[in-house]
């Protein structure tokens, strides 16, 4: 989904914005959009893992931030569109996109380490990975429920409904670790 994001966002709708906004200048325009973009996500993800670190809280330290980047990638991307109306207001909502993918992201890399002995690391991340891709299968066909069991005792149950769910499902995905 986080990939769903970057792919289809600077792929498909940020193009799309920018060539509507001023087709003469779509390439300079989409290159000044992606390089800040670019140089605010090399700060954001080291800052949110170094504020996901120091968290301490009821719901624990990655769940926050997951679902805070979760929720602010997810309210940005919608709200893309209605940002159209110049270039720094498309610059400004893709870069509050990229801050809570970056959010997501710093969290998430923290859960294994944090979640599971050194002897179980393997099966986790393999987990991960098996999660990641059928979170891609989810979002492609719709509704999906799946319970995914292994060794070390840790059961994912994930649910989406179409492309507008994909941040909730894998936030939900991981939280459930």
């Amino acid at each position: 989904s986080l990939v769903a994001i970057n792919s289809g966002g600077m792929g498909v709708l940020i193009p799309d914005l920018v060539a509507k906004l001023d087709a003469a200048n779509k390439v300079t325009n989409l290159a000044i959009v992606a390089t800040v973009a670019f140089v605010v996500t090399i700060i954001a993800q080291p800052l949110a893992g170094a504020l996901s670190d120091a968290t301490r809280s009821r719901f624990g330290r990655r769940s926050p931030w997951i679902v805070f980047g979760a929720l602010l990638a997810g309210g940005f991307t919608i709200g893309l569109p209605l940002a159209a109306s110049s270039l720094a207001m498309i610059t400004l909502t893709w870069v509050l996109v990229q801050v809570g993918v970056n959010a997501v992201l710093a969290a998430a890399q923290a859960i294994v380490p944090d979640r599971f002995a050194p002897s179980q690391r393997g099966a986790a991340s393999s987990l991960i990975g098996v999660v990641a891709q059928r979170l891609v299968r989810v979002d492609r066909v719709g509704v999906d429920v799946q319970p995914l069991e292994i060794h070390v005792d840790r059961i994912f149950v994930l649910a989406g409904v179409g492309d507008g769910a994909g941040l909730v499902e894998e936030a939900v995905g991981f939280l459930l670790v």
